[in-house]
């Protein structure tokens, strides 16, 4: 029965680690490694604890003299599977969390990933925007002309003012009238347009043929 949501398959490949329990005298080596890749502390102390103990045991053996040394020879000797059995009873709490720490890698690789992408995809096309009417100069209201560039309310005040003199022959002739720096009259010339207004046609006298029937008096 597996232990994770990975898998037998998944379980046994790092399970491996195990081998360097069973190798005489390398527990330690195992603990350190786990303690490492799962970031737990209690395993890499105990990795610690297995290194000094292995090597108090194996001065003993060296240093300790005839009577002592077949002591210390057997310690060392049972040493070995009891650390292979400790190795073990970590196994399945080694799997549960390398679990946890691998799925937090993937989403922590997921998300470098997209913003990576993010850096090389080019961004969505702007939505075009429908470009404004181009103002009458002859007909536009107060409004209408201080929207143009470099033409404040004031200015919108005096244009109507001469514009009620004479109309404006074109764009060129409204930018002369209110003395507009170059760069506002190229900007206005390019959104703006005089069209003459129309003049009313002035009414016709009444003909003579036009009045009613009377009487034609003779002298």
């Amino acid at each position: 029965m597996a232990i994770t949501n990975k898998g037998r398959g998944w379980e046994l490949a790092n399970s491996l680690w195990l081998i360097l329990a069973a190798i005489p005298y390398c527990a330690w080596i195992y603990f350190l490694v786990i303690g490492s890749k799962a970031k737990q502390l209690k395993w890499v102390l105990f990795g610690a604890l297995h290194l000094a103990v292995q090597t108090g045991l194996l001065i003993g053996c060296i240093f300790g003299g005839k009577p002592l040394s077949g002591v210390f020879i057997a310690l060392l000797v049972l040493y070995w599977p009891a650390s292979m059995v400790h190795a073990f009873l970590t196994r399945k709490e080694f799997l549960l969390r390398w679990e946890v720490v691998v799925a937090n890698k993937d989403a922590k690789d997921k998300e470098y990933r997209q913003k990576i992408l993010g850096d090389y995809v080019p961004p969505p096309p702007r939505p075009e925007s429908t470009p404004k009417a181009r103002v009458n100069l002859n007909t536009a209201t107060e409004q209408e002309l201080s929207s143009l560039p470099g033409v404040s309310v004031a200015m919108a005040k005096r244009a109507l003012e001469a514009r009620a003199q004479s109309g404006f022959a074109s764009a060129r002739d409204f930018n002369q009238r209110l003395g507009l720096m170059p760069h506002f009259a190229a900007q206005i010339e390019a959104l703006a347009y005089a069209e003459p207004v129309p003049m009313p046609l002035p009414d016709k006298p009444p003909s003579p043929q036009s009045a009613g029937p009377g009487r034609v008096i003779d002298f």
